[in-house]
């Protein structure tokens, strides 16, 4: 309790400039790691000298193991391959049989790190946004989907409308908005309708260019859903693979299957989904690491082609319906 009392007396005395300053990011030993990490090199001996260097007290790394522990697919690919003995030195502060997880244990002397404990009773909205101010987009958008699971739609957009976040959420959220506006329309939530325009008129309009990033929504008696064809996806890969916006993707795309990238690019779309689709392109471990390094790294192409399991039944759709990419997938799972 003692700790946790201290986490939130960080947050509270800590301005959000200072959330993302973290103790020992510029020390050359955890430079010379983070640069290694995201070249993709050998894993485990990595991750072990950034275990070492973080039982030295930096903070830095510290936080990073912690991060790690919520970046799927890379938690994943790393907890499957090591032992539970390693998993437990590299994750976890050594402390009676389990250890402290590394997020738990920086807190005290890390805004950023107590900012990123989950507590009981939080305001879900609230903390979506001071994550999307301390610069940690992903972990920042999953909290503003929170409030809608409560049934408080609006809520929900305001966080989603959030200005770090709006690049990310915007080709998704406006037509979201405009569909569920048009539901609430003449029925018993006018109210919600009236709150739902002034919240759209008050942001940014769309990039025009950002509308073929997403599914249309569609709204029938107050209900909205979301709903594509594969074809249709298909039918937008070449224009896909163009958009700047998913240039690191399409990369990946053209350098598994050189010969029918733009099909399969529509294929991911709509089997992974076009929203989490975008958010495999935000760095799990910002603002430590960058949006811009994490896609220029090898790190990156290999985690986002490993956000494909191959024992899930989504993969064997991927296998039939791309086998090419399906292929790159298995050949990043090895060591």
């Amino acid at each position: 309790m003692a700790r946790l009392l201290l986490s939130i007396t960080w947050i509270a005395l800590f301005p959000l400039a200072l959330w993302a300053q973290v103790q020992g990011q510029d020390d050359p030993r955890y430079q010379k790691l983070r640069t290694e990490w995201l070249a993709g090199a050998d894993d485990q001996a990595t991750l072990r000298d950034m275990a070492a260097l973080a039982n030295e007290g930096n903070v830095a790394a510290q936080v990073t193991l912690g991060m790690l522990e919520f970046a799927f697919p890379t938690h994943f690919y790393l907890t499957d391959r090591f032992s539970p003995n390693s998993r437990k030195a590299i994750f976890r502060k050594p402390n009676g049989r389990f250890g402290v997880p590394w997020i738990r244990f920086a807190a005290p002397n890390s805004p950023l790190a107590a900012l990123l404990m989950h507590h009981e009773g939080t305001d879900y909205a609230a903390h979506s946004g001071a994550l999307a101010d301390a610069g940690v987009i992903r972990r920042a958008i999953d909290y503003t989907n929170m409030p809608m699971n409560l049934g408080d739609t609006l809520s929900t957009m305001r966080a989603l409308g959030h200005p770090a976040l709006l690049p990310y959420t915007g080709p998704a959220l406006f037509p979201f908005m405009q569909a569920f506006e048009a539901g609430a329309r003449g029925t018993k939530y006018e109210d919600l309708a009236n709150a739902i325009s002034d919240l759209r008129q008050s942001l940014p309009a769309l990039d025009s260019e950002d509308q073929i990033l997403v599914a249309p929504f569609f709204s029938s008696k107050g209900a909205v859903s979301r709903e594509e064809s594969e074809d249709a996806w298909r039918a937008r890969g070449a224009d896909l693979l163009q958009h700047p916006k998913l240039a690191p993707m399409a990369a990946v795309v053209r350098a598994a299957c050189p010969q029918n990238a733009d099909d399969v690019m529509g294929v991911l779309f709509h089997l992974r989904g076009s929203q989490q689709t975008r958010l495999d392109l935000i760095s799990p471990l910002a603002p430590l690491v960058s949006t811009e390094d994490w896609l220029a790294s090898d790190r990156f192409k290999g985690d986002l082609l490993r956000v494909w399991y191959p024992t899930s039944s989504k993969f064997k759709d991927l296998e039939q319906r791309a086998p090419c990419y399906a292929k790159a997938v298995i050949e990043a799972y090895k060591p």
